[in-house]
């Protein structure tokens, strides 16, 4: 495997063995074999809005390893185009086959990233909900009454507005509407994904055809509602990272 390391200090990753790093400092110096682009170092997310946007084409699968978490970081990162985002010595994972799985396609976040990003797009969602509720009032396009507040029609449910909530510390646990419903073999089949098989692998380990395994996939996306496997897999990330908290002795079954 090849790897374009980024970091203007030319430093490189104590844990990196195994594998061929090779410095650059350009989008330019990117090649054609190289498999994924490694940036390392504290506020990448600026190298890799300026990498996406003067890359001739579309970069390698691109993962920031950085030093301490940084939001603002992380959101630009992610927004320019990194699938994978971790923490140095935060987790003892194997960076060489973390690399591996991102190279594949795979988005690798960091268990806290994952969970915030899970339950923000929950309660996204949940605003939408309330917001799509018969008898609930709607802004008007042109900005006019747009402070007047909402008439509830007769009989509807009177919904307290919700307080924004502050920045999160540390994971957000999803509520459990969010959690998603699927089989066990779709559970199997996420797990194999998010593990950073492909989807050749995948039918391999199950016993199935590549056909089945796709739409296999085409169900899981119906189910937690996104359009491709990169999505899917960043999902159940934060699922799984989030899971054993949400299980109870109670409740056996929770996922």
């Amino acid at each position: 495997m090849s790897v374009a390391l980024v970091n203007p200090q030319g430093h490189r990753p104590a844990r990196l063995t195994g594998v061929a790093a090779r410095l650059v400092g350009t989008p330019h110096e990117i090649r054609a074999g190289d498999d994924v682009v490694l940036f390392y170092g504290a506020g990448m997310g600026h190298r890799v809005r300026h990498f996406a946007a003067a890359a001739e084409g579309e970069l390698p699968p691109v993962m920031v390893l950085a030093p301490r978490l940084d939001w603002n970081d992380v959101a630009l990162a992610l927004d320019h185009g990194a699938a994978s985002y971790l923490i140095e010595n935060r987790y003892a994972f194997p960076l060489a086959e973390t690399l591996v799985c991102a190279s594949r396609g795979a988005s690798i976040l960091d268990p806290e990233i994952a969970a915030e990003r899970v339950g923000a797009a929950c309660r996204s969602r949940a605003d939408e909900a309330t917001r799509d509720r018969p008898g609930r009032a709607t802004a008007p396009r042109d900005g006019s009454d747009a402070e007047a507040p909402a008439r509830e029609a007769p009989g509807a449910e009177q919904i307290p507005p919700v307080p924004p909530l502050p920045h999160p510390p540390g994971p957000i646990l999803p509520p459990p509407s969010c959690l998603p419903h699927l089989s066990l073999r779709e559970r199997q089949l996420m797990d194999l994904l998010a593990a950073g098989l492909g989807v050749r692998e995948v039918a391999e380990a199950m016993s199935l055809t590549d056909k089945t395994v796709r739409n296999y996939l085409s169900r899981v996306y119906t189910k937690l509602g996104v359009h491709r496997q990169s999505e899917a897999i960043l999902y159940w990330l934060g699922h799984l990272a989030t899971r054993d908290a949400a299980r109870t002795p109670a409740d056996p079954d929770a996922c």
